[in-house]
């Protein structure tokens, strides 16, 4: 049961930003009817890398620079982030990769960069 319901201003409750101020609420609530509702909220997605992540691909999908510290602390989600939101290297997150199991994946990252990076560079005629 909902009590905040009942309140004209419930966000001056006790508890309030505890139950209602979560990326786990916030996403059952609005994170599927009206996404845009969550541009608001960005700064509740800055404390969890999975939460950062999740709103970078699927709120934003670009770009989170506010939620990128926390992502750089995950190497899981350095990887996701690099991978499915930035489709390039995630040099934040690069240290904390290294010597994981997810090095390999991001490795792949790189090397694609590279490629991309070498054939631009012999394309002197600007067709690619």
């Amino acid at each position: 049961m909902n009590l905040y319901q009942y309140y004209n201003e419930p966000s001056q409750l006790a508890h309030y930003e505890d139950v209602f101020l979560t990326p786990t609420f916030l996403i059952s609530n609005y994170g599927i009817s009206n996404p845009s509702h969550l541009f608001n909220f960005r700064n509740v997605f800055t404390k969890d890398a999975e939460y950062a992540f999740w709103y970078a691909n699927n709120i934003i999908e670009g770009e989170f620079p506010e939620g990128e510290e926390v992502i750089a602390k995950s190497a899981e989600y350095s990887l996701k982030y690099a991978r499915a939101v930035l489709g390039r290297r995630f040099y934040k997150g690069e240290e904390v990769i290294k010597g994981t199991e997810h090095e390999e994946q991001y490795q792949k990252i790189i090397n694609h960069a590279n490629r991309i990076k070498k054939m631009l560079a012999d394309d002197p005629l600007g067709i690619l």
